[in-house]
């Protein structure tokens, strides 16, 4: 509890609150200089009349911005209105944003898995890529030896078929 001793028109008051003392000296400031222009308006008025037409300048005062800040209050309701509104949909969107990086996430993980996978095909498809190669490169050598073992009985083919031709004029001959 904070107290401070203040003067207004003239006579010491104590004054205690819980505000700071910074706070009440500058209340009993203010209420000092709108006494003394009330006195300085009408000098015949008693203190005590000067202390109720201060009172009623200063509830004058104070109902004035109560309507001001009524009036900003009822000014600003809307655009509140439509700001919470507008945080609602920022919300709703960071939730979506949300469910679509879960999404992006696992689509990412199953890309990563079918990246995978088809590096084991390409390996496989290279694996029977090169043992078809293989089998060709054999195939070709097996056909080079048929051809060369074509050749060989036809050549014993003709030689036999010679060597008959000569048992048939032999034959004729004897």
């Amino acid at each position: 509890m904070n107290k401070v001793c203040i003067k207004i028109n003239g006579h010491e008051y104590n004054m205690c609150g819980s505000e700071t003392k910074d706070h009440m000296l500058r209340i009993g400031s203010f209420v000092d200089e709108k006494m003394q222009e009330v006195m300085r308006s009408n000098h015949r008025l008693s203190t005590a009349m000067a202390a109720v037409l201060t009172s009623l300048n200063i509830a004058n005062e104070l109902f004035k911005k109560k309507d001001e800040l009524d009036s900003i209050a009822s000014r600003i309701k809307v655009p509140l209105e439509d700001i919470e509104a507008a945080h609602t949909v920022v919300e709703k969107m960071g939730e979506s944003l949300d469910e679509k990086q879960q999404t992006i996430e696992k689509l990412e993980t199953e890309i990563s898995s079918y990246d995978e996978k088809l590096k084991q095909y390409q390996l496989q498809v290279q694996q029977l890529e090169q043992a078809k190669q293989q089998l060709l490169d054999e195939l070709q050598e097996k056909e080079k030896k048929v051809m060369e073992a074509e050749e060989i009985v036809t050549d014993f083919q003709n030689r036999l078929y010679q060597l008959q031709m000569k048992v048939v004029h032999l034959e004729k001959e004897a």
